[in-house]
């Protein structure tokens, strides 16, 4: 008796091959989804208290870190500001005393005219004193105009109540019945306000309490 061999056709083997392709890869799959499984019932590891300490101080000292830099960032912002102002202020003083020394020629110069115009040998006193009166008058409205332009303005107190913040009292007049006790009687000199500010108080007499 001889045994025949089996021989197979094409399509069977290449059936035969694939079911166990797909028997590998459901192998590989089922594998796949243990080890998934086994990861998912892993517990978490929980961490000690020197972990969670430590990540606490590097945290923190993270934040100190971010804190410093804003700190010295906005200590550099203040400073520069500060010199900014202060560089500005200085050159506005400077420009105001320049524009003030400048507006004080013609000032000057009224006067140089006003000297000039006295002469040692009066040939005419009269005509002489009015050509000095008129120059007088105009070197004052040049003054007034100056100290107009720069915010100087003169102030007289008379018959105000006194202020020492405004007013110097030089001198009481005595009290008489209906007298305005403690208000100014007599300007000695007027006063002079810049701006907001007081330039010069005015000199003053000022009316005193009536006796006990």
């Amino acid at each position: 008796f001889r045994s025949t061999p089996f021989n197979m056709n094409g399509d069977q083997a290449d059936q035969t091959k694939e079911q166990g392709e797909q028997t590998k890869q459901q192998g590989e799959e089922s594998k796949n989804e243990n080890n998934t499984t086994q990861k998912k019932e892993e517990p978490k590891k929980e961490q000690s208290n020197e972990e969670k300490l430590l990540a606490e101080i590097k945290k923190t000292e993270k934040e100190l870190a971010e804190c410093k830099e804003k700190y010295i960032t906005t200590i550099a912002e203040v400073e520069n500001a500060r010199k900014d102002t202060h560089r500005k202020v200085a050159e506005g003083k400077k420009d105001s005393n320049v524009n003030f020394a400048k507006s004080l020629g013609p000032f000057y110069d009224q006067l140089d005219k006003t000297i000039k115009l006295v002469k040692e040998t009066r040939e005419d006193p009269e005509e002489e004193l009015k050509d000095v009166y008129n120059n007088v008058k105009e070197s004052k409205t040049l003054l007034e105009k100056t100290f107009k332009d720069f915010g100087i303005v003169e102030y007289d107190p008379d018959g105000l109540l006194f202020d020492p913040k405004r007013h110097s009292a030089l001198f009481q007049i005595p009290y008489f019945p209906g007298a305005p006790v403690s208000h100014v009687g007599q300007v000695i000199n007027t006063g002079y306000t810049i701006k907001t500010r007081i330039l010069r108080t005015a000199n003053v007499g000022v009316f005193a309490q009536p006796p006990e």
